[in-house]
């Protein structure tokens, strides 16, 4: 991968009909503070995609899921000014005995919000395509 480009996953997680919606804090990119996101991180060095996301979400949002490769639901690709992400994106159901005490490491807040209306959050320019296909999906259920 080229410098400046960072492989990152990221986990649309449902509960019922409502996902998961992290916002996060003030940072160097005015593009992404204050914005939205699907949780998430950056891969290390010789882990998969699938074992990336189970360590971020555990040390983010002190929650153990179960992600397969089989949960991927699509990848996207986008340029910030200073670098560009590769986004692999998994879909993640909250553990019925999910009582998670959110740790907020990178966020200052979060929102379960419906399917439906996931848009109307200002979100974080990698995320839009993301949102606009859970929302898809929403209709389509």
């Amino acid at each position: 991968m080229a410098t400046g480009e960072i492989r990152v996953v990221a986990g649309v997680i449902c509960r019922g009909n409502t996902v998961l919606c992290m916002q996060r804090g003030k940072g160097k990119a005015e593009e992404t503070s204050f914005r939205f996101e699907f949780p998430g991180g950056k891969i290390e060095d010789g882990e998969t995609a699938p074992e990336a996301l189970r360590r971020e979400l555990r040390e983010e949002l002190n929650l153990n899921v179960r992600v397969t490769e089989q949960d991927r639901f699509m990848t996207v690709t986008h340029s910030y000014e200073a670098f560009t992400i590769h986004m692999d994106c998994f879909w993640v159901q909250y553990p019925e005995d999910g009582n998670a005490t959110f740790c907020y490491r990178e966020h200052v807040s979060h929102r379960w919000m419906e399917r439906d209306r996931i848009q109307e959050l200002a979100w974080a320019p990698a995320d839009v395509a993301v949102m606009e296909k859970v929302r898809e999906t929403s209709e389509k259920a």
